[in-house]
């Protein structure tokens, strides 16, 4: 492995440690939580993550609130939150 290599293997490394850190549960509300969460949308008959199909802000330290785009799927974003247990 050259030098090159390492530093690209270390760059995704850190990454992947970064996007990590940001689904911590440090009982304080975050995007970082839900945002990568898969959504079965029956309707579509497809997964999609969360953030794809919902605007997701911070109200407040313990607050979200998840806005989907299709009013549609909002029995399909609450079953996959339920579902997540967190």
């Amino acid at each position: 492995m050259d030098i090159n290599q390492f530093k690209n293997s270390c760059e995704k490394t850190l990454a992947h440690l970064e996007q990590s850190f940001l689904r911590l549960q440090l009982g304080r509300a975050s995007a970082g939580l839900v945002e990568e969460m898969h959504v079965h949308i029956h309707s579509r008959g497809m997964d999609q993550k969360l953030n794809q199909v919902a605007s997701i802000n911070t109200v407040d330290s313990q607050t979200l609130k998840i806005e989907p785009w299709d009013k549609s799927i909002l029995k399909d974003i609450e079953k996959a939150i339920y579902d997540a247990n967190i």
